[in-house]
């Protein structure tokens, strides 16, 4: 039988221990402070990326709602939300705002107003089964409930972000203040 003496194990230990390679000490030190790191920067991403998407929504309905005053003035005061008829008509209101339109609003591909934009913007805050959807009401301030990515009030023809978060920087403006800008 072989004797196991206290400095043939210390002589195994220092022979391990020079070899290539880091202890379990230092392996936990190093992910301590990745861990910290993290939590310092993850954060910090965060916040840019609802800054980004509070940019994005300010622009869209800036655009959005200069546009919506462009049809007004085509179509003789009256909102995208109303067909020829003068009748409330939220379906097509995406459309008249996207496609070519009549002056009284018929939507004709050969019409001569139109079209505003080329495409209806998302919501960045709203998820994508509502973040193209427009809700109509006569209120002046939309709900916020995210129901929707957008409220169009029909008494004031103004156009607001409808998100249950985010976008409460887009303060509604009336028509003849953006006819301003």
């Amino acid at each position: 039988m072989r004797q196991i003496s206290l400095a043939g194990i210390m002589r195994r230990l220092a022979s391990r221990h020079d070899r290539a390679g880091f202890s379990l000490i230092e392996l936990l030190i190093v992910v301590m402070l990745l861990g910290i790191l993290a939590a310092i920067v993850i954060p910090q991403i965060g916040g840019a990326s609802n800054e980004a998407k509070e940019t994005a929504l300010s622009f869209d309905l800036s655009t959005c709602r200069k546009q919506i005053v462009h049809y007004m003035m085509q179509h003789a005061r009256t909102g995208p939300h109303l067909d020829e008829d003068g009748e409330p008509d939220p379906d097509n209101f995406i459309l008249r705002m996207t496609s070519k339109t009549d002056t009284d609003g018929t939507l004709n591909p050969d019409g001569v107003c139109g079209p505003y934009l080329k495409r209806w913007p998302k919501n960045p805050f709203c998820g994508d089964l509502v973040d193209q959807k427009v809700i109509f009401g006569p209120d002046r301030v939309g709900p916020r409930d995210g129901t929707s990515g957008w409220y169009f009030s029909t008494s004031t023809c103004i156009l607001m972000a409808n998100s249950a978060t985010g976008g409460e920087s887009t303060d509604p403006q009336s028509p003849e203040q953006l006819s301003g800008d």
